[in-house]
């Protein structure tokens, strides 16, 4: 049975075709990637994710957007793939903006991503960037899980400022921000600007 996520993409109109395991592993290898085009070309591949080096230049032009609004001494995002955390380094360091970004794991056993994360600035600045962090710490058990801690968390938070965040990315950020505050991760007087991806559609798959 499809989730609700991939039920409203077929009925948006999104044709589904499904892969076994060993398949999936193949994705990124170009001899699959031009199977694909074989198949279903001339077409635009788009990564998981939607990730790769020409991804981070759209989320770099955040950083622009965010300096209209307000100083800050951090951004933070959810972190999945890495790219939003890569294009907001790379937005940061081509505005020559003295801020870090800030990456929450979504996912337990994140370690891969710093490289991940790497080697996409890497890719779209030509150099490894230095001014962002990712924690891993903050994943509740894993990818899509909400035990009661975080649902809590995340129905707090909308009583407290009226914003509802979603169970699989940004109540994992938020949750994460929050607390590395507490923890005085950030110097005092620090304003940390904390992104918004979306995702709400996903608490149809939890019942809430």
């Amino acid at each position: 049975p499809l989730n609700p996520t991939l039920a409203r993409c077929q009925a948006d109109g999104m044709r589904l075709h499904y892969l076994n395991r060993t398949t999936y592993r193949r994705r990124a290898e170009p001899e699959f990637l031009q199977a694909l085009q074989q198949q279903f070309g001339p077409a635009y591949l788009l990564p998981e994710g939607g990730t790769n080096a020409l991804a981070l230049r759209g989320v770099a032009e955040l950083i622009g957007e965010l300096r209209q609004h307000t100083k800050f001494n951090a951004v933070a995002v959810a972190a999945g793939t890495g790219g939003t955390l890569a294009g907001l380094a790379l937005g940061l360091t081509e505005a020559n903006y003295p801020a870090r970004a800030v990456g929450v794991a979504a996912l337990k056993g994140a370690d891969f991503l710093r490289a991940e994360v790497a080697a996409l600035t890497q890719a779209a600045s030509g150099r490894v960037l230095a001014n962002y962090e990712l924690h891993t710490d903050y994943h509740f058990g894993g990818y899509a899980k909400l035990p009661p801690e975080l649902r809590a968390f995340i129905r707090q938070f909308e009583t407290d400022f009226g914003v509802l965040l979603d169970p699989i990315y940004t109540g994992k950020l938020l949750f994460g921000v929050l607390d590395l505050i507490n923890r005085a991760h950030f110097a005092p007087g620090s304003t940390v600007v904390a992104v918004h991806t979306g995702g709400l559609q996903a608490w149809a798959g939890f019942g809430s």
